[in-house]
């Protein structure tokens, strides 16, 4: 998954959305998200390469699939729009739904609390393309719509192996009508997830250390002094 979106075909995806937003408020949001994912991502990385060291053939078939996509210079922003919401909601469900499943199931596998709520935060953000594509006048057709999305659950379930693959196979079907009907489309599957995605309720040592936040009491007693030896 780190690779998928560290690959070229990705990055122009991203670029071609970023040149086709007009407004500077939004534009900056895709600069930060994408910012935000790189650094996310080398996170990702150190934890997904003891799982697999041999990079499943399905990954390529992502890649293929994205290219297709967007290949053609003049495609529409809207579906533009449409794939960078499906690789980043879709593409990105069954690891996610994984690494979830993994954390309720094997306590020590020792995944922060905090890593996961960023995690869920990236992979959910995917509804400002809805936000951005609601605002266009051309956008796709809605039977297209319909087809590349069970083009990409379909993709996407594929990759998914072992665990309870049921499970998070509900789950990217759930994730995919959720981005459809954020996109003005009707839902396909009518899944429900077993995955809460909220909080979860036991921290650990990351979490402790991670989420807390201090009040802003505790920092009105603080002074500032110069004289101090080190």
């Amino acid at each position: 998954m780190v690779s998928m979106f560290d690959s070229p075909t990705t990055r122009d995806l991203s670029s071609r959305i970023s040149k086709g937003i007009q407004i500077q408020e939004a534009r900056s949001y895709y600069g930060f998200r994408n910012m935000r994912s790189s650094i996310h991502l080398e996170a990702y990385s150190d934890y997904l390469k003891p799982q697999s060291n041999n990079p499943s053939p399905s990954l390529q078939t992502k890649m293929s699939w994205i290219q297709r996509q967007i290949v053609e210079p003049g495609t529409r922003f809207s579906k533009l729009l449409l794939v960078d919401a499906l690789v980043r909601g879709v593409f990105c469900a069954g690891t996610l739904a994984a690494i979830e499943w993994t954390t309720r199931e094997d306590p020590s596998a020792n995944i922060s609390s905090a890593f996961l709520e960023i995690t869920r935060d990236l992979h959910q953000d995917v509804m400002f393309n809805s936000l951005v594509f609601s605002y266009l006048c051309r956008r796709i057709h809605p039977c297209s719509l319909a087809d590349i999305v069970k083009e990409a659950v379909t993709i996407e379930q594929d990759f998914v192996k072992g665990l309870d693959v049921n499970l998070i196979n509900q789950h990217i079907e759930f994730a995919a009508d959720r981005l459809i009907i954020g996109f003005g489309g009707t839902a396909i599957y009518n899944s429900a997830t077993v995955f809460s995605f909220k909080p979860l309720e036991s921290s650990n040592n990351a979490k402790a250390q991670v989420g807390v936040e201090k009040p802003t009491s505790s920092l009105s007693t603080a002074s500032l002094v110069f004289d101090e030896d080190f």
